[in-house]
């Protein structure tokens, strides 16, 4: 049942991040707007499957346990990290944002989930910087 929970809570924060998001690449030159309005359009379709079959599974609705405060530290954190990301940069923060995100839903790996954190920020970053040739914000802080 908590499984459940968090199934639809992130599946509702997907779409609720993927549809600004096809509004804002509808906008992108014709070349550069193929590949994220397909990524979101499958996160916004894959994501409406996983509501419509959670929904539609048969609930017990006494065992349904709301972990209220894991569900605001999400939504804090993706506000937060929408905020520094202009403010200190990419990489900082979403190194940032990858261990605070491990640290609210499994505490016991947090050392390995720095390093994990740091490579998956620097493999974006190159990613995105050398492979599609799209410099990802370096904040204000920094220059």
């Amino acid at each position: 049942m908590r499984s459940d929970f968090a199934d639809l809570t992130i599946a509702i924060l997907v779409i609720g991040l993927a549809v600004p998001g096809c509004y804002d690449a509808v906008d992108f030159r014709s070349g550069a707007k193929l590949l994220p309005l397909l990524a979101l359009a499958t996160l916004i379709g894959l994501n409406t499957i996983l509501i419509v079959k959670t929904i539609l599974q048969k609930h017990d609705v006494k065992k349904i346990n709301i972990p209220i405060l894991r569900v605001s530290s999400l939504l804090l954190m993706c506000l937060t990290y929408t905020f520094l990301i202009e403010k200190i940069g990419f990489f900082i923060s979403s190194t940032l944002f990858f261990i605070v995100i491990v640290g609210i839903f499994d505490r016991k790996r947090l050392v390995p989930s720095i390093f994990a954190s740091l490579g998956v920020s620097a493999f974006i970053y190159l990613v995105f910087s050398l492979g599609f040739s799209i410099y990802l914000p370096t904040g204000e802080l920094w220059g």
